[in-house]
């Protein structure tokens, strides 16, 4: 139930673009103003903020740094199937 909750936020709750996930605030925040942001270019040359991930032990690191924008399009892609299979209650195994 925990995972089905985690996956159905992240899928079609979280605001990549104006939240940021801090494990030590806890709560829906904008990401704080000491994270740095990290933008991300597509190949068609858009360009969007990639996501705020605060490192819990070094607050200023984002940990989404490492990302790309295709990367970030394969996270989506991927919490929307899982969000599906666990609406449906399909075996994820």
């Amino acid at each position: 139930e925990l995972f089905r909750q985690f996956v159905a936020f992240y899928a079609r709750d979280f605001n990549w673009q104006t939240e940021g996930i801090s494990v030590r605030l806890g709560q829906r925040a904008p990401p704080p103003a000491e994270l740095p942001l990290t933008y991300l270019k597509s190949k068609d040359g858009r360009e969007e903020v990639g996501p705020s991930i605060e490192d819990p032990f070094e607050v200023t690191r984002n940990l989404g740094s490492g990302m790309s924008s295709s990367g970030l399009a394969r996270l989506r892609e991927e919490l929307l199937r899982a969000d599906e299979l666990c609406s449906r209650g399909a075996s994820l195994g």
